[in-house]
């Protein structure tokens, strides 16, 4: 728009002076437009030693109209190393991705290691040492592991599948389906756990445990906003982690004990959160009560 504008003026100076530079000039404009080609005006016009007043006025109006094509090639290059540098890391992240997808599926042989990660370097037809890509060997795969299933877990539980279900229900249902993910890794989901809460990056796993109770929160649309939206997440957080330990131990067939388990511990969180309220509504209404008698003595 800036460029159009300043190449309408300089056509508008050239047509509305009759002088014989001007007349000259407009003969240039005439067969640069025809060739298609600004840059040589610009060119013709500045080199010209004239210093005729029009002229001069014109080689400013150039100087402008140049600048403005190359701030805008500058911004269009800029623009364009950026998403060039957007492709890339997607790029990037997708081939991670699919390495660690391959390391998933040496998991129960060699464990959350980086011996996983690179046994499925090689089973891509890669180069082993490409595990180095992992800095945190282990803990990387753990953590996209949890990740994908938090991300997986909102995928399933559809607003179809929620809609017929109470809170109670919902938020049993999201526990279990939860845990489901992890079944196939139980003889080695004790590594795991112990990797994701090593001091050295229990700072960086806790964001996964977060985002999965919040995620299971908003499924059953719950709209606490309060200080009760910290309580129900931290109650939930605790009892997740205690259904995944419970479940090492399960030896019932399809974990039918955890099952059994998580439903209970459901129930006696909902009931925690509803007898706080109503321990809330019942102090409520009793400093009311004693408020309104103190203003009709």
């Amino acid at each position: 728009m800036i460029r159009n504008s300043c190449s309408r003026s300089i056509r508008l100076l050239l047509n509305n002076n009759n002088s014989y530079q001007c007349r000259n000039i407009r003969n240039i404009v005439t067969l640069s437009s025809m060739n298609n080609s600004r840059s040589n005006l610009t060119l013709n016009i500045r080199n010209n030693n004239n210093h005729n007043v029009e002229y001069q006025n014109i080689r400013n109006y150039c100087s402008k109209l140049n600048d403005n094509i190359n701030t805008d090639s500058t911004t269009t290059q800029q623009h364009q190393q950026t998403n060039n540098n957007n492709k890339v890391d997607e790029t990037i992240d997708e081939f991670k991705a699919l390495i660690l997808d391959g390391a998933l599926k040496n998991v129960a042989l060699y464990g959350w290691s980086e011996t996983a990660i690179s046994k499925a370097c090689t089973d891509l037809g890669y180069e082993p040492t490409l595990h180095s890509m992992f800095e945190n060997g282990g803990y990387d795969l753990a953590y996209y592991f949890v990740t994908k299933c938090n991300r997986q877990l909102s995928e399933k539980l559809t607003p179809e599948i929620l809609s017929a279900l109470t809170q109670r229900e919902r938020v049993k249902l999201a526990i279990k389906m939860r845990l489901s993910m992890i079944a196939p890794y139980i003889n080695r989901w004790a590594e795991a756990m112990q990797v994701l809460a090593h001091p050295r990056n229990i700072i960086s796993s806790a964001p996964s445990m977060a985002g999965l109770v919040d995620e299971i929160w908003h499924l059953v649309d719950d709209r606490s906003t309060d200080f009760e939206w910290y309580t129900k997440r931290g109650l939930l957080a605790a009892l997740y982690t205690s259904s995944e330990l419970y479940m090492l131990n399960d030896t019932t067939p399809e974990f039918v004990s955890t099952w059994r388990f998580v439903d209970d511990r459901v129930d006696d969180m909902i009931n925690v959160l509803k007898f706080k309220n109503d321990i809330g509504q019942s102090v409520s209404l009793t400093a009311n009560m004693l408020l309104n008698k103190l203003n009709k003595k």
